[in-house]
């Protein structure tokens, strides 16, 4: 059950809310990686003596990519229904 009902036979409506919806993924990955580069690798190097290898950072980035990216997929699910659609059909 959505809070907010969205008609999703409108191509517009869909191509709008799809935009929106990559819009909002890709700024907060966008904001997880410069947390992940500036926070949390830096702390690992200078207080526990930990250097990452390119591989170890590439695993870090993918983990909190797909664990962000599903939060948000259902949040916005749970919120305005996106994705129901395909289930309809």
């Amino acid at each position: 059950m959505s809070l907010f009902s969205v008609n999703h036979k409108k191509l517009d409506n869909a191509i709008f809310f799809n935009a929106l919806y990559s819009a909002i993924i890709f700024g907060i990955m966008f904001i997880v990686n410069d947390y992940i580069d500036n926070y949390i690798i830096i702390h690992l190097e200078e207080d526990y003596h930990i250097y990452l290898q390119k591989t170890t950072k590439l695993v870090l980035h993918v983990i909190s990519t797909f664990i962000f990216t599903l939060l948000i997929a259902y949040l916005l699910w749970w919120i305005f229904g996106w994705g129901k659609s395909l289930r309809e059909a």
